[in-house]
């Protein structure tokens, strides 16, 4: 849909959007927990690393999920948020 490339009905707009908005807020919440944790305790124990100096938009982070959920059909049983975590640490694994 964000290319263009892909119409979508009325119907599916709005659980559209609510899925990239959660994952936008799923994004911001991994950060203010990741500084968080690092100004409280000096350190943090991250499950993935987003890229430091260009923060992904929640557009690209709903491209990655559905891309890792595509490829991992077996696994929609899993709760959105693991799901999400799984597809992000995927992509951004800590070296």
């Amino acid at each position: 849909m964000f290319d263009g490339s892909l119409q979508i009905t009325n119907e599916e707009l709005t659980p559209g959007f609510l899925c990239l908005g959660y994952i936008t807020g799923f994004i911001d919440g991994y950060n203010i927990g990741m500084e968080t944790d690092k100004s409280q305790t000096g350190s943090s124990h991250p499950s993935f690393c987003l890229p430091p100096k260009e923060p992904i938009s929640g557009n690209q982070g709903l491209r990655i999920v559905v891309k890792w959920l595509n490829e991992h059909p077996e696994r929609l049983q899993q709760p959105k948020q693991v799901l999400i975590t799984l597809a992000f640490k995927d992509a951004f694994p800590c070296k």
